[in-house]
């Protein structure tokens, strides 16, 4: 790419003409683009020339920030360029709720006769699915009411569904059809959470079926059948997608309180988080592991969070190390000689939380050295890892096997929450 082509780029940042940096792109011929270069570019025309002043509410971009703020909304979206082609993009968009410090991470992709087709075509995408579901959370347009009950409790939720947004020759569909069809399964994954989102996405790619559901991101399999289900019954076509939002918010009547709530409660969460994965990694006696968990809630002051750190991390990093298995969402946690209590993953307010704390960890370098130490270390103390060492012993193949249910013991003063 000659220095025109970049200079040319950089005049138009200089006089802030961010929706001219596209038709100065599209200028240089395409044999000549590098793209790594260009994409610092592509993302101010992104955010300056097409984000910037396109919502319902009133948006900022900070001096010097690659992120929009809508004060309010409560919402900080950050678009990032991830792939970038002649006639293609995927863009890699967050979304952060300071209210209930929960990102929402949105992969939208466009193709096009052109980049700037292609880049509508994204950024339409998310415009018109999440930012249409979260512009109705914020005016309470219309919710759909959810009455659930979990750990002896009432709660109330409220609904507010995105448009489906159909590409290719994707089928028209009653704006409820995939709410309809999961209501009843989303309702049994919910806790006592402030807030929850759901994507639904369905493609039918030259006869080839996608179904997909995830809930805050993690995938339900049982879920995502059912959305491929729907979709193998549509007709055959190069290319058909939907994609759709629900945006869950729950009543602040029934809401009851947590402890790692907000700013400060998040930290204190992620510090305790932190603390445990150091203890465990320090228990080098069968009488310091044997007691990790008495001392760790002495430490931290949370006996159902130690207990939850204790039992729980050593399965979600040896559900992360061992992904060929396909893993059930629910949980069988016996409380001394109580009968099993049987509740999704999702329910538990710390389960996804702290292998969120965990990971962020390991990939920055907090534990330093010792970082896969004790990574290793919690696969090999987990119950996944004994199951893949008798599939293995058995010379079997890892790929297909399913495990459909954790059991967990915790102490009889463990609380559901």
């Amino acid at each position: 790419m000659d220095g025109m082509g970049v200079n040319k780029l950089e005049e138009l940042c200089k006089r802030k003409a961010y929706k001219e940096i596209i038709d100065a792109v599209l200028a240089i011929p395409e044999e000549e683009r590098d793209y790594q270069a260009l994409t610092p570019y592509i993302q101010k025309y992104l955010l300056y020339g097409v984000l910037h002043g396109s919502f319902e509410g009133k948006d900022i971009v900070g001096e010097g920030e690659d992120c929009i703020h809508i004060p309010g909304w409560n919402v900080v979206i950050t678009p990032q360029i991830s792939q970038l082609s002649h006639k293609s993009v995927v863009l890699d968009i967050y979304l952060y709720f300071p209210e209930w410090g929960r990102e929402i991470y949105e992969c939208s992709a466009g193709m096009g006769t052109d980049l700037k087709q292609a880049l509508g075509m994204a950024i339409g995408s998310f415009m018109f699915s999440l930012m249409d579901g979260i512009g109705a959370m914020v005016s309470k347009d219309r919710p759909k009411l959810l009455e659930t009950r979990f750990a002896g409790k009432d709660h109330r939720f409220h609904v507010y569904l995105s448009n489906i947004v159909g590409m290719g020759d994707s089928p028209r569909s009653a704006p409820d059809v995939y709410w309809k069809l999961l209501k009843e399964d989303i309702r049994k994954r919910l806790g006592n959470q402030a807030f929850c989102f759901v994507k639904v996405y369905g493609a039918k790619v030259n006869g080839q079926v996608i179904g997909e559901c995830r809930i805050d991101d993690v995938k339900s399999d049982e879920l995502s059948a059912k959305v491929a289900d729907l979709v193998k019954d549509w007709d055959d076509t190069q290319f058909s997608s939907h994609k759709q939002f629900f945006l869950i918010c729950q009543d602040k009547q029934t809401l009851l309180p947590y402890a790692y709530s907000g700013p400060e409660g998040r930290e204190r969460f992620a510090q305790a988080v932190i603390q445990a994965a150091r203890m465990f990694h320090a228990s080098n006696t069968q009488e310091l592991y044997d007691t990790l968990s008495d001392r760790l809630a002495e430490e931290i002051g949370d006996k159902t969070l130690a207990q939850g750190c204790c039992t729980f991390l050593p399965e979600l990093c040896a559900r992360n190390a061992f992904q060929e298995i396909s893993y059930g969402e629910t949980l069988e946690l016996v409380r001394g000689e109580q009968e099993p209590i049987i509740c999704y993953q999702s329910q538990l307010a710390d389960y996804w939380p702290m292998w969120d704390v965990l990971s962020v960890a390991f990939q920055d370098g907090t534990f330093g050295e010792e970082g896969n130490e004790i990574y290793q270390e919690y696969i090999a103390a987990s119950s996944i890892f004994n199951l893949v060492k008798q599939v293995k012993e058995n010379q079997s193949q890892l790929f297909g096997c399913r495990l459909t249910s954790l059991l967990c013991r915790v102490g009889d003063d463990f609380e559901l929450r």
